[in-house]
C-alpha cells in the first residue's frame, strides 16, 4: 500500500473541512479545556475528517492525536502502523483570522503502540490557506509542492532569521538579549509549518524553549526538515527521544536548515 498517497488524501480532506469552517462562529467554540489547552470544534472536525479518510483508504493503525486519546482504526487487533496527527496546528491563528495554520500527519511502522519518535518514517504538512504541501519519506528526501527541496545556496548578508518561542520558560534575560542582538526574530504560530519553512530556507532556524512543544506539533515537520538536510535536537544538541504515547509531554527544540547554523544557535544559547 502507498501510505504517502493515503496521507495526502486524508490531509486534503481535512483541509477542505477546515476551509468550510472559516466563517463559522460555531467552529471556533471551545468544546474542551484542560489547564492551558483549549480544544475548539474546528479541531475535532479536522480530526474526524482525517480518521474517516484514513478508514476509507483501508488504513489500519494506532492513531495518536492532540485532541483525543490513542485509538485504533481498522479491524486488526495489532496494527502495524502508528499515525501521529495534529489536525490543526495554529488554532489560535485560525480563530483570530491570521493566515498561518496547518495540518500535519506522520506515520511509522511498528509492532505495537509502545513506539518511539524515531520510528516515524513519513511526514506530511499542509498549509491550509495557501495549499502548499510538504512531505518526506525517510531516505528519499523532502518535497515542496511535488518538487524536491534542494540545498539552499542563497546567502543573506543580514542577520539570520529565526522563530523563537520563549514565553513562559526559564531562559535568562541575558540569553534573550543576546539572541535579539544576533538574530532577527519571528513567531508565526504553527510549529509544523515553521519547520517546513526552515527546510525551504525561508527561516534559518527555530528555537522552542517553552518545554511545550508536543510530539504532534513537530513529528511530521521534523521528518521534512531532516530529509531536507536540516537538524532537529533538544537545547543541549542531543536527539529528541520520546515515546509516541507521551502526547501531552512538552519538549524544547532547536531546528536549523544546516548543521553549521545548528552549532551557531547552540553556542548562542550557551553564551
Amino acid at each position: 500500500m502507498n501510505y504517502l498517497d493515503s496521507l495526502l488524501y486524508a490531509i486534503n480532506q481535512a483541509q477542505e473541512a477546515v476551509l468550510q469552517c472559516l466563517k463559522s462562529k460555531e467552529a471556533k467554540v471551545v468544546v474542551k479545556q484542560k489547564d492551558s489547552d483549549l480544544t475548539r470544534r474546528v479541531d475535532l472536525i479536522a480530526e474526524e475528517k482525517i480518521e474517516e479518510s484514513l478508514k476509507n483508504e483501508g488504513i489500519e493503525a494506532y492513531l495518536i492525536s492532540e485532541e483525543t486519546p490513542i485509538k485504533k482504526i481498522g479491524e486488526k487487533i495489532n496494527p502495524e502502523l502508528i499515525i501521529v496527527v495534529d489536525p490543526l496546528d495554529g488554532t489560535r491563528n485560525f480563530v483570530n483570522s491570521i493566515p498561518f495554520y496547518s495540518i500535519s500527519i506522520a506515520v511509522g511502522k511498528v509492532k505495537n503502540e509502545h513506539s518511539q519518535l524515531s520510528s516515524l518514517f513519513i511526514g506530511v504538512v499542509k498549509d491550509i490557506l495557501r495549499g502548499d504541501i510538504f512531505y518526506a519519506v525517510k531516505g528519499e528526501g523532502a518535497y515542496y509542492n511535488n518538487e524536491k527541496i534542494k540545498e539552499n545556496l542563497f546567502y543573506e548578508e543580514d542577520k539570520p532569521l529565526i522563530s523563537l518561542y520563549s514565553y513562559g520558560n526559564t531562559l535568562s534575560l541575558k540569553t534573550l538579549s543576546s539572541l535579539l542582538k544576533k538574530f532577527k526574530i519571528r513567531v508565526l504560530g504553527s510549529l509544523a509549518l515553521e519547520l517546513c519553512y526552515t527546510a525551504l530556507g525561508r527561516l534559518d532556524g527555530v528555537i522552542d524553549a517553552r518545554e511545550k512543544a508536543r510530539i504532534v506539533d513537530f513529528a511530521a515537520g521534523k521528518i521534512v526538515l531532516e530529509e531536507a538536510g536540516g537538524v532537529v535536537s533538544n537545547l543541549n544538541g542531543e536527539p529528541i527521544e520520546a515515546s509516541l504515547k507521551d502526547v501531552k509531554k512538552g519538549f524544547n527544540l532547536i531546528a536549523t536548515k544546516t548543521p553549521s547554523f545548528h552549532k551557531t544557535l547552540l553556542n548562542a544559547l550557551k553564551s
